[in-house]
């Protein structure tokens, strides 16, 4: 039973639930925010469908093409500021709307303290969709709202983690009108862990949380800002180097699912029909490139080239060879290392607010390392000066 996954497997995609046929699956939240499935064995009719197509358990594998690499930008101005990286995500998204389709991608719920995705052929919703979010976001019920839309012929670009492609694709393999777009992913983060960053801030600034934008450009591409706006009017902005979130995400991994850190979905040939995200091994970018972002593309399949062609009209492109690719982008195809700090700072989150959690939690990190480099120098120099066979 998918209940019985360990924690080090279930990526937390939500197919399990829409696809248990007495609903008897549902999620709960464990100590770190994260949600698990959970089976009612009362209702349960031991069909095994939950475990047969879990995508944590069973890899499937899908025809896809060694990538055709890219970079990439949006022709707007507008949209690529507000994107995450250049833009390429609103111009696939556009041309599927154009052409009578929907787009299912992660948007942010009022408060901005959850993600859930949502499924329109709205170009007002997908500009909802338009960039990083940063932490989980809730796919309950989108399989089953999927499911309708092809039944009605309808083309649907699907965005997500590729976790969360593979099990889009595992209930709907090889349909021609599911086009799927994954994200270069470092990792999934902690909603528990955004929620008391966000509800650290509001205190501070007395006012409830109006507006937020991960990897804000004001300051540049390559800032990795967070920017956020108030109903007081007050405002927050902080890049990698000052902002509690990013330093906790990027720097310390402080705060990711635990399958993340062994990702089994970092494949390539990739899962998806096209790839997309921040092209970091651009070559002599300009100051505007530097600024506005560039994003890289990875077309993954026959039906990805269709729709990338398709968009062009929208984008300059050109492309840049695998390497370059890879290269910038170790996390296209390695998982981030799990730190010592990633247990204490849920232990110390439950005791104070999230930035001295962060601070806490990255300096006994730190110390481990300093500490373990230090035992290791201390017995070569031994060899070196004692001759010691000891060691």
């Amino acid at each position: 039973m998918v209940d019985s996954i360990s924690k080090s497997s279930c990526t937390g995609c939500n197919l399990c639930g829409d696809i248990c046929p007495v609903k008897a699956i549902s999620f709960k939240e464990d100590a770190e925010g994260f949600k698990y499935p959970v089976i009612d064995k009362n209702k349960c009719i031991n069909c095994n469908l939950c475990e047969k197509k879990c995508p944590a358990i069973h890899q499937f594998n899908y025809k896809k093409i060694f990538p055709k690499t890219y970079s990439a930008y949006n022709k707007d101005d507008k949209i690529r500021l507000k994107s995450t990286s250049g833009g390429i995500f609103y111009a696939l998204a556009k041309s599927i709307i154009e052409s009578g389709g929907y787009v299912v991608g992660a948007v942010y719920t009022n408060d901005f303290k959850e993600v859930k995705h949502i499924c329109s052929n709205k170009i007002e919703d997908v500009e909802k969709m338009i960039g990083s979010k940063y932490f989980q976001s809730n796919l309950e019920g989108i399989y089953k709202e999927i499911k309708r839309l092809l039944k009605d012929n309808k083309t649907i670009l699907f965005c997500g983690s590729p976790c969360q492609i593979s099990a889009v694709q595992t209930m709907y393999p090889n349909n021609e009108n599911l086009i799927t777009l994954d994200f270069i992913c470092r990792g999934i983060n902690s909603p528990l862990a955004f929620k008391s960053h966000v509800d650290e801030l509001e205190k501070k600034y007395k006012s409830k949380l109006s507006f937020l934008q991960f990897k804000n450009k004001l300051t540049g591409w390559r800032s990795l800002a967070t920017y956020m706006e108030f109903k007081n009017g007050k405002k927050y902005h902080a890049d990698r180097d000052h902002g509690m979130w990013i330093r906790g995400y990027v720097q310390g991994s402080l705060y990711m699912r635990e399958a993340c850190y062994n990702c089994k979905f970092k494949n390539i040939p990739r899962n998806s029909d096209i790839s997309f995200g921040d092209f970091w091994g651009a070559k002599n970018p300009s100051k505007k490139d530097l600024h506005y972002g560039i994003s890289l593309v990875l077309v993954n399949s026959n039906k990805g080239e269709k729709l990338f062609n398709q968009s062009k009209k929208m984008l300059v492109v050109k492309e840049e060879s695998f390497e370059d690719i890879k290269n910038g982008n170790p996390c296209l195809t390695t998982s981030v290392e799990k730190t010592h700090g990633r247990k204490v700072f849920f232990k110390y989150l439950k005791k104070m607010p999230f930035s001295r959690a962060v601070k806490k939690a990255m300096n006994e990190s730190l110390f481990l390392k300093v500490k373990r480099l230090l035992k290791i120098v201390y017995k070569d120099l031994r060899k070196v000066f004692l001759n010691d066979k000891t060691y």
